[in-house]
């Protein structure tokens, strides 16, 4: 009897030993994903991306990036000599607010982090650096196919002409909406 019981004990306590081993693994490498971000794990089993509840990263076999997947506001103003010239070869002073995020798709946040940096997502800087020249050249390009008095009289076909123009997807990147205020006509 003692014969049997003394296998039986050693697979029991082999048994035991690999649960603790496995809930320790998962305890230690359970990553949860904080809200507003998204998880790219790379490595064995290929990419994955996720953007709510958590994923198993081991260090040796997986690498984690990690996208801000917030709203950023972007100012733009184009103010005295730097003002805007309509159609009419007027000239409109303005401030422009433009709100821009990551999309939640999985292929543009793996695309945003391929392209733009996944760490380059939390820096509000890197965003404006990245999104300044070409807002400024759509500005100035819608503005120069209205006129002035279009412009001042009915901002908001002003507004929605630049979306129409800038589009909605950049590179994985989305304008969200964007804010026309303080129009001016210079004299």
């Amino acid at each position: 009897m003692l014969n049997f019981i003394a296998p039986a004990a050693l697979i029991l306590t082999i048994l035991l030993s690999l649960i603790v081993i496995l809930v320790l693994v998962f305890i230690f490498f359970y990553t949860k994903i904080k809200q507003g971000e998204a998880i790219i794990r790379t490595g064995i089993g290929g990419t994955r991306v996720i953007s709510s509840g958590g994923l198993l990263i081991l260090p040796v076999l997986h690498r984690k990036e990690t996208v801000d997947l917030t709203i950023k506001r972007v100012d733009i103003n184009r103010l005295s000599e730097d003002a805007l010239i309509t159609q009419d070869n007027s000239r409109i002073e303005l401030k422009a607010s433009f709100y821009v995020r990551v999309n939640r798709a999985f292929k543009d946040i793996e695309n945003v982090a391929t392209a733009f940096g996944a760490r380059r997502t939390f820096c509000l800087e890197e965003i404006k650096n990245l999104f300044e020249p070409k807002l400024v050249e759509i500005l100035k390009y819608v503005a120069k196919e209205n006129h002035s008095e279009e412009i001042l009289e009915t901002p908001e076909t002003f507004k929605m002409n630049l979306l129409k123009c800038i589009g909605q997807d950049i590179n994985g990147f989305l304008i969200d909406d964007c804010a026309i205020y303080d129009i001016q006509k210079l004299k």
